[in-house]
């Protein structure tokens, strides 16, 4: 028998320092692994620097858009009464600006931008998730996931795609202060993430669904239905309905309904939606556009919508993770939703469509790889009265109206 060895006593200077140690490297652990896939991202995408224009939107929206080339009042003014690719827009005219005159018109310029707009991006998704998660783990895992997904590279080495990488950057930060007023009650952060919801509508049209997220948030952080749950997203809903009605008036490139019922449209979003659920974890094959599929469909196009319809199902019923499910889910569906009109000329749907909806999905297997890390079976229903499960969780310091 091994015998016990003596305790070893050591002062409260020479315990405190150590302490003090562990605590600094601790706090200081996520900011170095933010640094880490922020130097990542960058490096992968780095040689999209050199890349040249793509002559399908790059002619119109830059090449040939002498507007860009010099701040005028009366260039100002065109920008925000004129839509761009019959899309509004002023404020990727106004990106486009800047470019023009720090670049003088180079093209390393312009995917300079779009990558530093990436970078910030994956900076506000490690923030907001961890946040949102209180994990490190899962922030970890969406922000990787988020910057390096070859699905992204479209939305990333792409100049025309700049107003998706703008309106995600107001949209996130958006989100991020509205978390933070749930957090503190203070109307400041409120404020500030309606001006900024704004701002991505001006960017892209499609941020109109950013309301509809924000009941989500308030549903992963357990708020109960309340008169102001409804009051605060007021504001939010008459900057999405002025964004819809602009938005229609200004785009002209619907195509007229080419032979496709209202059954058609139904099954091509869903065919759509099962394509995206896919490459989220099988990403071959890819193309910037995907052209509309000819009637009569395939058989298998039927099958989508049951599907869908199993999933969503499932979300609800597995008691264990339907809170991440849930949310997940739904942010994917919700912020998907209005770039599946199929409707437009250039395909019914296109990688640079999931930019922001793919964190839904990547925060869902974030979490059920970080459960399965941690030997915690109950979110997949096994044992479930013992450990902590996902729905079970919630925060009574966050979202409580009281």
């Amino acid at each position: 028998m091994t015998p016990a060895r003596p305790a070893v006593r050591r002062g409260p200077r020479y315990a405190a320092a150590p302490a003090s140690a562990i605590g600094a490297r601790n706090s200081s652990l996520p900011w170095q692994i933010l640094f880490l896939i922020v130097a990542g991202t960058f490096a992968v995408h780095a040689n999209g620097l050199g890349n040249g224009f793509i002559y399908f939107d790059d002619p119109e929206g830059v090449v040939d858009n002498v507007s860009i080339r010099e701040f005028s009042a009366a260039n100002i003014g065109y920008w925000f009464t004129t839509p761009l690719q019959f899309m509004y827009t002023p404020l990727v005219y106004v990106s486009y600006a800047i470019d023009y005159m720090f670049g003088h018109g180079a093209i390393g310029m312009y995917h300079f931008t779009n990558l530093i707009l990436h970078l910030a991006n994956v900076v506000l998704v490690f923030l907001l998730f961890r946040r949102l998660t209180e994990r490190a783990f899962p922030a970890c895992f969406v922000a990787v996931a988020f910057a390096i997904h070859p699905v992204n590279v479209d939305t990333v080495a792409w100049i025309s795609a700049r107003s998706n990488l703008l309106a995600t950057l107001f949209s996130l930060a958006a989100i991020s202060l509205y978390v933070r007023y749930l957090e503190s009650w203070r109307w400041r952060p409120l404020v500030w993430s309606v001006v900024l919801f704004g701002l991505a509508a001006l960017s892209k049209s499609t941020a109109v669904a950013l309301p509809v997220v924000l009941f989500l948030v308030d549903f992963w952080l357990c708020r109960g239905p309340s008169r102001r749950l409804l009051l605060e997203k007021l504001p939010f809903f008459v900057i999405a309905a002025i964004t819809v009605l602009v938005g229609l008036d200004v785009r002209q490139d619907v195509v007229p309904q080419g032979g496709y019922t209202v059954v058609d449209r139904i099954l091509l979003t869903c065919s759509a939606l099962v394509d995206h659920l896919v490459q989220s974890v099988y990403p071959v094959h890819l193309s910037f556009a995907y052209e509309y599929p000819r009637t009569p469909f395939p058989w298998y196009f039927s099958v989508f919508p049951l599907v869908l319809a199993a999933g969503i199902a499932a979300a609800w019923v597995v008691r264990p993770v339907r809170r991440i499910l849930v949310f997940g889910l739904g942010f994917f569906v919700v912020t998907i939703a209005p770039t599946q009109a199929v409707l437009l000329i250039d395909g019914y749907h296109a990688n640079r469509y999931v930019y922001l909806p793919y964190l839904g999905l990547f925060l869902v297997f974030g979490y059920l790889v970080d459960a399965v890390l941690r030997g915690d079976c109950t979110v997949f229903g096994v044992t479930p009265d013992q450990g902590e499960r996902i729905d079970d969780y919630c925060d009574p310091g966050i979202g409580s109206d009281e």
